[in-house]
């Protein structure tokens, strides 16, 4: 493994150990590691958790300051409105 992700071998055995200490793999003595039963379901609750608590929020945030009165109404007065599709030159040329 070390070899073919271009680490040193005590990478390799950290990054196990690390992996069996939270449940996720476990050794078998000469025969090396094993999946633990339950690890792709702890992993994908550990990602959830991390979502609902540290991505939403931090998307509310950014929608939030992004809809900002001071920001919205400077962005509306500076830029046209949208072109209807009904009334776009080059919309009209491609309808078949």
């Amino acid at each position: 493994m070390a070899e073919l992700m271009q680490v040193a071998p005590n990478t390799v055995v950290h990054a196990y150990d690390k992996l069996a200490l939270r449940g996720l793999v476990y050794p078998m003595r000469g025969l090396g590691y094993y999946i633990s039963e339950g690890a792709v379901e702890t992993i994908r609750a550990e990602k959830r958790r991390a979502f609902h608590e540290e991505s939403i929020p931090r998307f509310r945030r950014d929608a939030e300051l992004s809809a900002s009165p001071a920001k919205s109404s400077a962005r509306h007065s500076i830029s046209k409105p949208p072109t209807p599709l009904s009334a776009c030159p080059a919309c009209l040329s491609h309808r078949d």
